[in-house]
């Protein structure tokens, strides 16, 4: 700003706020003594006496900024053509406008654009990041709005990593209706091409782990290739589905009821699947009236379409890997490991699907594991898909896995279902339920075959069986220590180094 334009702070009507309230002004740079220098938030360049006029001029804005004071600010922008739009009120190098988005002042921000030059919205703060960087991450949907409607160029601005408002919003785990409003309002025009790419690729990668299949359902229409993008660490949407069994019916847990009203429930149309705007929106209020009369089912039907949902993503992957000869499929399978993270995790429908698609992936490197994978880690459902008493299933339940199938199922298993089983007794049930369900689709002479240790695969069982009975007591042992310290006061330390010498006993 031009010395010769410079007013007083007393010509403006203005309510300052307390100035040690300003985290973001250095002390150095007010009207404080010299002994306040060396403090930690002090610059590291002396600033000029230019640079303290501008601060010290711009201070209380500064400090309306962060506490959304409209009332205090409106004095600094008489007309459209104001110097206060783009002066740093900040050692940050950032306005009024960055510090009120980062603060997440909305009232403020939609004010301040209403006068602001469509240009203005434009300019970076630190790290790059616009003020709609800022409405993103912080999840203020009502900013974001007003801040694109005023320049819709804004969607496309990246950061200094080249991330656009959309991936930091995802990446920071924003709110499904922002991230779908940027989403609509974000497009893959050069030089950015926010679609193309790793950038790409952690996009769909972050919306597949949180769950906005729809989001990426509608990306993907936009943006077919979009659907085997890699992301930055080599992950891609249909690796992840495999380990995410939570968005498929397979992996939800369901009681009773939940499970009788998920089974009746008609398959109905997407009603954001539609390419029709306003029928979209129609079918939309209709499954909103609907919900609204029975409102103890809305937490069924969301589930069920977040189901839907995600097998469509699944069979849209495997679609597009039909263009793929066998040897580039094949290589993909094996690199992303998607039947060996379905396998055990027990998402049925990825297995299932994968198989349907590509039958011969059941000679592949993971493919031939499906059985084993499944008993390892207890996943009963793949259990059963995988015996389904054909040549090739009684061939795989017979080799691979020395000396005997039985062996295998001695073990105890790699995950855990505390959740399911939480007492000793149950646990110990299931773990005869599977060894029993092993032993009827082995052959009799399988059974008698010895480990290197000279046992039986039911020698190991019981050995095993009576091995984690014996941590277990030793494991309720420790807790009634914990609880008598709790209740009687006693010191930790004594109680835990007398268990530590009765468990070596």
């Amino acid at each position: 700003m031009a010395t010769n334009n410079q007013r007083t702070a007393q010509e403006i009507v203005i309510n300052p706020a307390p100035l040690d309230v300003d985290p973001l002004v250095p002390a150095a740079m007010g009207d404080v003594s010299d002994e306040s220098a060396g403090e930690p938030f002090a610059p590291a360049v002396t600033p000029s006496e230019e640079e303290r006029t501008r601060f010290n001029y711009y201070r209380p804005l500064h400090l309306a900024a962060l506490k959304g004071n409209w009332e205090a600010a409106k004095g600094y922008f008489p007309d459209g053509d104001s110097e206060a739009f783009t002066e740093d009120v900040s050692c940050k190098g950032m306005n009024a406008l960055l510090v009120a988005s980062c603060n997440g002042q909305t009232k403020f921000v939609e004010m301040l654009v209403q006068r602001m030059p469509e240009k203005a919205l434009e300019k970076r703060g630190p790290g790059g990041y616009t003020a709609l960087h800022h409405a993103a991450i912080g999840g203020h949907l009502k900013m974001a709005k007003a801040l694109i409607r005023k320049n819709p160029i804004l969607t496309q601005i990246t950061d200094n990593d080249g991330k656009t408002p959309l991936l930091c919003a995802v990446l920071l785990f924003s709110r499904h209706k922002l991230v779908r409003y940027l989403a609509s309002k974000t497009t893959n025009e050069k030089p950015e091409r926010p679609f193309s790419g790793c950038k790409g690729g952690d996009l769909m990668v972050n919306l597949t782990h949180m769950g906005f299949h729809d989001i990426s359902l509608d990306l993907i229409q936009r943006e077919p290739s979009l659907v085997l993008a890699e992301s930055s660490e080599g992950e891609t949407i249909l690796q992840v589905l495999a380990y995410e069994p939570a968005h498929f019916h397979s992996g939800t847990k369901l009681n009773f009821w939940e499970k009788w009203i998920y089974q009746y429930l008609c398959d109905e149309d997407d009603p954001l699947e539609t390419s029709d705007q306003d029928l979209g929106v129609e079918k939309q209020s209709q499954a909103n009236e609907a919900k609204t009369q029975v409102p103890c089912i809305n937490k069924i039907i969301d589930k069920k379409l977040d189901h839907e949902r995600a097998c469509k993503l699944v069979h849209l992957c495997l679609e597009a890997l039909l263009d793929y000869n066998e040897r580039k499929r094949n290589e993909y399978f094996d690199k992303q490991k998607i039947l060996h993270f379905a396998a055990r995790c027990g998402v049925v429908e990825i297995v299932t699907a994968s198989l349907h698609y590509f039958p011969d992936l059941i000679f592949s490197q993971h493919g031939s594991l499906i059985l084993k994978n499944a008993i390892q880690c207890r996943q009963e459902k793949i259990f059963n898909l995988a015996c389904k008493k054909t040549s090739l299933d009684k061939m795989f339940a017979t080799m691979c896995y020395e000396p005997s199938i039985s062996h295998l199922a001695a073990n105890l298993p790699i995950k855990r279902r505390l959740s399911d089983d939480s007492y000793a007794a149950s646990q110990m049930q299931r773990e005869m339920q599977w060894y029993k369900a092993i032993e009827r689709i082995e052959h009799p002479r399988m059974r008698q075959l010895r480990s290197e240790e000279g046992k039986t695969g039911f020698e190991c069982f019981s050995e095993n069986r009576n091995n984690a009975r014996e941590c277990r007591e030793m494991d309720e042992g420790y807790l009634r220590f914990q609880y008598a310290c709790f209740y009687s006061h006693c010191h930790r330390g004594v109680c835990c180094s007398f268990y530590s010498s009765w468990r070596k006993q």
